[in-house]
C-alpha cells in the first residue's frame, strides 16, 4: 500500500509525537520526503531522529538539528541510505540475480 505524501506527513507527525519530540510543522514535509511509503521505514526514521535528538540532549527538533541529522545519517530522498547504495553496487557489480 502506497501512502500519499500528506498521509506520510501525518504518520511522521504521529510518530514524532509518540516519541515526545517537539518539532516545527514545516519540518514534516522535509521528513516525509526522506522516507519511503512503508510504515516500518517511516517508524524507523522517526526512531533514528528521536535517538539523534536524545544524543544531542534535546527533545526539540529544529531545522538546524534536522540538517545535522541528515548530514550524519546520509539519507537521500525516498529513504535511500548508504547501506542501500552498497547493496545496489553489489547487484550492479555481478550483473546477475543474486
Amino acid at each position: 500500500m502506497e501512502y500519499t505524501f500528506e498521509e506520510k506527513q501525518s504518520i511522521v507527525k504521529r510518530y514524532l509525537e509518540l516519541a515526545q519530540l517537539s518539532f516545527d510543522d514545516a519540518l514534516l514535509k522535509a521528513i516525509a520526503q526522506k522516507v519511503d511509503s512503508v510504515p516500518r521505514e517511516i517508524f524507523n526514521l522517526c526512531i533514528k531522529i528521536r535517538d539523534f535528538c536524545v544524543h544531542n540532549a534535546t527533545h526539540s527538533l529544529n531545522k538546524q538539528l534536522w540538517e545535522s541529522f541528515l548530514k550524519h545519517s546520509n539519507i537521500q530522498d525516498g529513504g535511500m541510505t548508504s547501506l542501500h547504495q552498497q547493496y545496489l553496487d553489489v547487484l550492479s557489480y555481478y550483473d546477475r540475480p543474486l
